[in-house]
């Protein structure tokens, strides 16, 4: 798993506004607790906000994450596993 140091040191909502990203903060958060390799999305993302989302995982180093509703939505990405999306890069 990618360490987002910034993010480690968050302790309130205000802090996540200020240094990131809300929804890359929860998902960040929410894999280190489960201990799981990948961020997974799928529980705080609005399709209005991948754009961003995307931007932020970039800047981190971040080429993996999964979002299984996205994939659903998006059937272009074939080559990729059901719950995996890759970015390409």
């Amino acid at each position: 798993m990618v360490e987002i140091k910034s993010y480690d040191s968050i302790r309130s909502r205000k802090e996540i506004k200020d240094n990131g990203n809300l929804v890359v903060f929860s998902a960040y958060k929410a894999a280190k607790r489960a201990g799981n390799e990948l961020l997974d999305i799928d529980d705080f993302i609005n399709n209005k906000d991948i754009q961003d989302v995307i931007a932020v995982f970039l800047g981190h180093g971040i080429r993996e994450f999964t979002a299984c509703r996205l994939r659903q939505k998006r059937r272009k990405n074939r080559g990729h596993d059901e719950n995996q999306i890759g970015l390409g890069l």
